[in-house]
């Protein structure tokens, strides 16, 4: 932040929030989530798409459906074309949006989007796009 750079500042606040919501606290977290998104709205949206899935997995855990669905919407706009390893991320929160929505449909087309576009080399089973679209799948084997 001192240094002026706001691309980076973005990209580390909504870093910050990821080990936040991982320690546990969740409020914290999605305060930075939502700065970060402010930061990178202005200065470089496409990690701000990344981050709008995070928030809205996190709101969608709190039955905040209606915003999370507006957050993944919001979030694909900007990761369509730009950065596919991202968006097959998204695509996956979209799945576990829907899951805590009930719509188990919903969430079995979302899971079916993103392995369809999960080729390449970033996009393998041992990647975070990987670890993504199995967590969809796990939560739709419960």
């Amino acid at each position: 932040q001192a240094l002026g750079n706001t691309r980076s500042e973005g990209v580390v606040m909504g870093n910050y929030a990821v080990l936040l919501e991982i320690l546990g606290r969740r409020q914290e977290a999605i305060a930075h989530f939502e700065k970060a998104i402010e930061i990178c709205d202005r200065a470089y949206p496409t990690p701000g798409g990344a981050w709008r899935a995070c928030l809205a997995e996190i709101r969608a855990e709190e039955g905040a459906y209606g915003e999370a669905r507006a957050l993944i919407q919001g979030g694909r706009k900007i990761l369509e074309g730009t950065h596919e390893p991202e968006l097959v991320k998204l695509i996956c929160k979209a799945g576990i949006v829907e899951f805590h929505a009930a719509d188990r449909t919903g969430a079995t087309n979302y899971l079916a989007e993103a392995r369809s576009r999960a080729i390449g080399p970033m996009m393998g089973p041992k990647t975070d796009v990987g670890r993504e679209i199995t967590k969809l799948q796990d939560l739709l084997n419960t």
